[in-house]
């Protein structure tokens, strides 16, 4: 563990390399490493799972709420699920059980979306982090945020070019 300002080496062996031939070296320079947030960071969430929620609300010096548009935040954490959706998927976080295959086995895509509000929020310049979990999802959300123009979306890459 690094707990003073120092240079740090790490050496280590590619795992899929059988020789002892390759070794990747990387030098760090660690500093201010009990550097603490000089104010409350304030999240809004939208349409996220029950256990990311708990994962952020367990962050020191951040306020986790539920986005309202006249609030103002320093950033809004957002997965494009609906109401319905959350309740449906929190059954799999509680159990580890995941929904049933329809009987053509394909698994049915939700797409994402935003609410018309927090895209407001992200135009005026808001920082967002989308935490999608799946294709649908993140489908969904890409397609909205590409449409204000944020940026170019023409599809997802797929399982062969990026697996």
């Amino acid at each position: 563990m690094l707990s003073d300002e120092q240079l740090a080496l790490f050496s280590g062996l590619p795992r899929l390399i059988p020789t002892s031939e390759v070794v990747s070296d990387r030098e760090i320079w660690v500093t201010a490493t009990a550097l603490k947030p000089a104010k409350t960071t304030r999240i809004g969430v939208s349409g996220i799972a029950k256990s990311l929620r708990e994962q952020l609300v367990a962050l020191p010096n951040v306020v986790v709420e539920d986005f309202k548009p006249v609030a103002r935040y320093t950033a809004i954490v957002a997965s494009g699920l609906k109401t319905d959706e959350i309740v449906r998927r929190q059954v799999g976080e509680q159990t580890g059980l995941e929904a049933q295959p329809t009987k053509d086995g394909k698994p049915k895509l939700v797409p994402g979306e935003l609410p018309p509000e927090v895209l407001t929020a992200i135009q005026a310049g808001t920082p967002l982090l989308a935490m999608v979990q799946e294709d649908g999802l993140a489908d969904g959300v890409a397609k909205q945020l590409s449409a204000l123009g944020l940026f170019s979306y023409s599809g997802q890459v797929g399982g062969l070019r990026a697996p």
